[in-house]
């Protein structure tokens, strides 16, 4: 499977794992949660690239953050909420670079959105998926994996099926 590394070869710095109670109070938590397997969904190694259609991911980067600050009846700043703005991204595949890590899938801002992206700063952690078209040419949706890296218009993203180990084996590991 071109672009899987063993888990043994994982550096798995990027991955911070929680748990989530489904339930807060009297407030249920799971309407709040996309609700997406991505173990069930195809990993971009696993669909050739005649059939990828789109490469995405929607995140939270640093340049779309704003700052909403509340001031006082004296307009004296109270308080400052710092208001985190989601921007999408559209990715496609490039060659590999001298200094890309071995456990990253090599992705690009598209070329006629490079204009759009701005400070690439933010974008870690992101979930990066994409549309194929499969044997009955319907769209289906893919889970290709977390941006980790990033700089100027490139980025390396984790692989899902990489991500989906890793989790699994947390699952499987009593606590310690």
């Amino acid at each position: 499977m071109a672009g899987f590394v063993g888990i043994r070869n994982l550096s798995a710095e990027d991955i911070l794992l929680l748990e989530y109670e489904n339930q807060r109070g009297d407030r249920p938590m799971t309407p709040h949660f996309l609700q997406l397997d991505p173990a069930q969904m195809a990993g971009l190694a696993q669909v050739p690239d005649s059939q990828v259609k789109l490469i995405f991911s929607i995140g939270y980067p640093f340049h779309v953050q704003g700052y909403e600050p509340v001031f006082d009846e004296s307009y004296n700043v109270t308080k400052l909420d710092v208001v985190a703005r989601w921007a999408k991204l559209y990715l496609e595949r490039r060659a590999r670079a001298r200094f890309d890590l071995e456990t990253r899938i090599p992705l690009r801002v598209m070329e006629k959105y490079h204009g759009d992206i701005g400070d690439p700063k933010g974008w870690s952690g992101a979930p990066v998926f994409f549309l194929w078209l499969d044997a009955k040419s319907d769209l289906q949706l893919g889970f290709a994996g977390m941006i980790t890296h990033g700089g100027g218009t490139a980025f390396g993203v984790y692989p899902a099926e990489n991500i989906v180990e890793l989790v699994n084996r947390a699952i499987d590991t009593a606590y310690q």
